[in-house]
């Protein structure tokens, strides 16, 4: 409803007509046109922007002299609800303070000035990210009744209700979409009107023919001024593929776009530094939030497959006397799990015959190895997946040289 200053005659006074989103929305952001239509250039007209929440301006655009066909771009750096609000006012008699940046709408004209009132609830735009709920607010009078409907760009109706809640299943797309409130008198309606009932207007009809056959008492101006809302497009955020990863392998740094989200999953932190080991074998999923004030945002996801490697067998610790050969082929050694054969190395100085896994056979210890009593053999070997696997055996050296007849090593206590 428009009301007007008593000191604003009604034939200077420019009904908003109509309000036209030129520009499409991009990503975290909305921006669009205003336009008010039928102005004279002997009168300024300003557009201010306001947040709903705060209501301070957030943006003015003053054009003076207003002229024939004025408007003003706005953009919005973050989703919301926001008022545009179109003041005419008198040049020689300009409204005291002036709308200024920062400062509380109220405060505009409150220390005089020529100047028409603002819309009262009006807010043109909703930035929301898709899958949002659209709720449209108008204060009903006395003795009056709303219905809120989503039409096209055309006034086409899409559908309509009572709540002024809306959702994708009634109709709301990525883009611009308007929502129009109509205000009518309950004991004198217009007609046809929009509802449910036989003779109403409904899906496909176009909501200018509210009216038309009766007027009844109903307000126009904000039927024509729709409640534009954008729905913006999820911003993707995605997590570059990594994997698979070996359990044994050192913590690696996840990087995904946009930059400024948070990484959550099993042995990954929030700033996405995943540990293997921490988050053991198996497959694993990793989300990434932007989470980001004002953006739409989708989850990114990945998953990171943690391979345990080969299953390796070094053999059964043993003793042996002096300097006796060690039989690789009778103490247990193995290799499953993804590889096929390994490899052998000692961290003293003996020699084997092959240090193949598949094809060796003996270990003969060096010198050293008896000198120290014992040596450690390592078995090692890569599965598919490039994952290195190690088990160690251990030998220890009886200090007896157990010659050449039949002993097994074994002393008995004089006695036994």
């Amino acid at each position: 409803m428009i009301k007007i200053n008593n000191k604003y005659s009604l034939s200077r006074l420019i009904a908003l007509a109509a309000i036209f989103l030129v520009a499409q929305f991009a990503q975290a952001q909305c921006t669009f046109t205003v336009e008010k239509t039928g102005n004279t250039e002997d009168n300024g007209q300003v557009y201010i922007l306001v947040d709903a929440t705060t209501d301070l301006i957030l943006d003015v655009v003053d054009n003076n002299p207003a002229g024939t066909n004025p408007s003003a771009t706005f953009t919005t750096t973050s989703n919301g609800s926001f008022n545009v609000y179109a003041i005419n006012y008198s040049l020689t008699d300009m409204p005291t303070p002036f709308p200024s940046i920062g400062d509380p709408i109220a405060n505009v004209g409150m220390d005089g000035g020529c100047f028409s009132e603002f819309l009262n609830n009006f807010k043109p735009i909703e930035c929301l990210c898709e899958g949002e709920d659209v709720t449209a607010s108008y204060n009903v009078d006395a003795g009056y009744a709303v219905t809120y409907v989503l039409a096209d760009n055309n006034g086409v109706i899409i559908s309509s209700n009572t709540t002024g809640v809306f959702t994708t299943a009634d109709g709301l797309v990525i883009g611009q979409n308007n929502i129009h409130a109509l205000h009518y008198d309950t004991a004198n309606p217009p007609d046809p009107i929009v509802g449910s009932a036989a003779g109403d207007l409904g899906v496909g009809d176009n909501i200018s023919s509210v009216g038309t056959t009766s007027p009844g008492c109903f307000n126009v101006d904000f039927a024509t001024l729709p409640l534009c809302v954008f729905l913006n497009t999820p911003l993707p955020a995605v997590i570059d593929p990594v994997g698979p990863l070996c359990a044994s392998a050192a913590p690696i740094q996840l990087t995904a776009t946009p930059a400024g989200g948070t990484f959550s999953g099993d042995g990954v932190d929030a700033s996405g530094l995943f540990d293997p080991a921490v988050a053991g074998t198996g497959v694993h999923v990793i989300t990434y939030s932007l989470g980001v004030a004002g953006t739409c945002a989708a989850d990114g996801m990945l998953n990171i497959s943690v391979t345990g490697g080969a299953l390796i067998e070094g053999g059964t610790a043993t003793s042996i006397c002096g300097g006796a050969e060690i039989d690789l082929t009778s103490i247990g050694a193995s290799i499953s799990g993804g590889a096929t054969d390994g490899t052998w190395s000692t961290a003293g100085d003996g020699v084997f015959d092959s240090t193949t896994f598949s094809t060796a056979t003996t270990y003969t210890p060096g010198a050293t190895d008896i000198a120290n009593g014992s040596v450690i053999l390592t078995l090692t070997a890569t599965d598919t997946n490039g994952c290195i696997s190690m088990d160690t055996l251990d030998i220890s050296f009886k200090g007896i040289d157990c010659g050449n007849f039949p002993w097994d090593g074994t002393i008995t206590e004089p006695g036994n």
